[in-house]
């Protein structure tokens, strides 16, 4: 654990003296509504979230603190000081460390999730080990496993005539709480399930559907329901999670032709990732590739993919013009490229600021996925030339053209000249 548990001091002060002004006493009275956490004396005039949500990004947790429990121990370390009359950074601070303590020194317990896929069931799915997780396939609900309250309301939501046909997952993992558990098997899952999408989408490419509504540009999507186990089979706890976005609208996959492919991929991105220390930049791709694909509406897609193309520029809090331009460098008609971007930009803006919708969103989806899939391409081939993350943004950050190179070597020649009579006439000493 950090000794500072701030990333930002003076904002830590802020927010926590903008809460203290919201506790109700003799200076604040109650306005006919009160915000307060069962056991804590301290109530406040309003709900004090927005403020802990800031808190709770601004503090250093130890990776292994799932993020629900992260807000759950900041919201206990708030009251715990209003209730002791210290309502400072540093005494919060100092609670957050005990109750982050506390929750580490728990033993660590088997959980798993269930879930489904959408693939047809093979004995060719092989086991699969990452990390803290073992993944398996199954053609039925595993032996002594209780989720029939989750397998009627995905009945519901897809039909039990489709559900039939998916193929059940079991992600096991070790871990201190079931927020932990459910966070680390999903990400290990859709890290596998990422890789092999972007196996077959790269492999058939551009597609359009010719009649009713488009379909979900990922093949291999989780079914609706999910639920979390102890290694016996048993509940955690008696609720399960749902997608009511989720359709009807379900294509089983029979991946068998693929799968080769699908692990052949796997195993070398899985290796990329293990040992090169842009191995979790390299994850956190796969993991946004599963998740940004998913949806049956192409224009929530389409927004997704633009963030995607952020992340694998390295520009998510740069403007529009650097992302282009980041994209843009590795293909050889560049102009092309920068062109496609920018009209795709406009409509991802009308998008976000009038709320308009295209009817070109699903060509327009696969347009800006073909080029994220050259990108993230591109990276892996050559991954052994970036030392780091840095290097890498220092490579996208290149002059699209010589030309332009070859005036940015003058200036920097010219200011060495510069520098060199400024340290002659001992300005610099």
């Amino acid at each position: 654990m950090s000794k500072n548990k701030w990333h930002d001091k003076k904002l830590a002060d802020h927010i926590v003296s903008k809460i203290s002004e919201l506790i109700i006493g003799p200076k604040n009275p109650n306005n006919g509504f009160s915000y307060s956490l069962t056991g804590f004396k301290t109530k406040f005039n309003r709900t004090i979230e927005d403020y802990q949500d800031i808190l709770v990004l601004n503090a250093r947790f130890n990776s292994d603190v799932p993020n629900k429990m992260q807000t759950e121990i900041v919201r206990k370390s708030i009251f715990t000081a209003c209730d002791m009359g210290k309502s400072h950074s540093g005494v919060i601070s100092e609670k957050i460390k005990s109750l982050e303590k506390d929750y580490l020194h728990k033993p660590k317990n088997t959980y798993c999730l269930l879930k489904t896929i959408s693939i047809l069931y093979g004995s060719f799915l092989k086991k699969v080990s990452i990390n803290n997780a073992t993944i398996t396939f199954h053609k039925r609900k595993p032996k002594y496993f209780e989720n029939e309250d989750a397998d009627k309301m995905a009945c519901s939501i897809v039909g039990s005539e489709i559900l039939k046909n998916f193929t059940y997952v079991k992600v096991r993992v070790s871990a201190r709480c079931e927020n932990k558990a459910i966070e680390t098997a999903a990400t290990e899952f859709d890290f596998i399930r990422g890789i092999w999408n972007f196996t077959i989408n790269k492999k058939f490419g551009i597609r359009k559907t010719l009649s009713g509504l488009p379909m979900r540009i990922n093949k291999i999507v989780c079914g609706p329901c999910c639920t979390v186990h102890k290694n016996d089979g048993s509940r955690e706890s008696g609720s399960f999670w749902h997608d009511t976005n989720i359709s009807r609208e379900f294509r089983i996959l029979d991946i068998q032709k693929e799968y080769d492919f699908c692990k052949k991929d796997e195993v070398c991105i899985r290796k990329k990732s293990k040992h090169h220390s842009m191995g979790f930049f390299i994850k956190k791709i796969f993991i946004r590739y599963a998740s940004s694909l998913d949806d049956e509406n192409m224009t929530n897609t389409f927004i997704r993919l633009w963030s995607l193309l952020e992340l694998v520029t390295k520009t998510e809090n740069a403007n529009y013009s650097i992302t282009i331009q980041r994209a843009s460098l590795i293909f050889i008609d560049k102009q092309t490229v920068k062109i496609t971007l920018n009209n795709l930009r406009n409509k991802r803006n009308d998008i976000i600021h009038s709320g308009r919708n295209f009817d070109s969103s699903e060509q327009d989806s696969y347009s800006l996925l073909s080029i994220i899939n050259s990108i993230i391409l591109f990276l892996l081939d050559n991954i052994n030339s970036f030392k780091n993350i840095k290097k890498y943004e220092a490579f996208l950050s290149l002059p699209l053209n010589k030309k332009e190179m070859e005036h940015q070597q003058k200036e920097i020649h010219d200011k060495l000249k510069i520098f060199e009579l400024a340290q002659k006439l001992n300005v610099y000493s």
